[in-house]
Order: structure tokens, then C-alpha cells, then sequence
């Protein structure tokens, strides 16, 4: 049985919007961890690779 097709979603620009905001504050990747509860590389990976954001994260962003 084939496995069946999922799309991929490109986070490049989500991942870029969040560390232009953040470096615009001039805040530290760590206060960014600390205030969302994830870790400082997660937040790296979003920023930089485009990693897949959990859904904690999404959740907190809006807030």
C-alpha cells in the first residue's frame, strides 16, 4: 500500500517574521524560551531552518 501524500508547509517566513520581531525588541532568544516555555534551540530551528512550530508555540504567539 502506498503511503499516502501530505502536503508540506514552508515556516521560512514564519520563522523569519519571529526573529525580525524579536530582534527589533532586542530581546534575547532566551527571554523569548523562557516567556513561551520551549527551548532556546526550537526557537532556533524555527527561526533558521523553518522547523515545524509545535502547537504550543502557535498557541502562545496569539495569545
Amino acid at each position: 500500500m502506498a503511503k499516502r501524500l501530505v502536503p508540506q508547509h514552508n515556516f521560512k517566513a514564519f520563522g523569519a517574521a519571529i526573529k525580525a520581531a524579536r530582534t527589533g525588541r532586542k530581546e534575547s532568544r532566551k527571554k523569548v524560551c523562557d516567556e513561551m516555555y520551549i527551548s532556546p534551540r526550537c526557537l532556533a530551528n524555527i527561526e533558521n531552518k523553518g522547523q515545524h512550530p509545535c502547537h504550543c508555540m502557535l498557541y502562545c504567539a496569539g495569545a
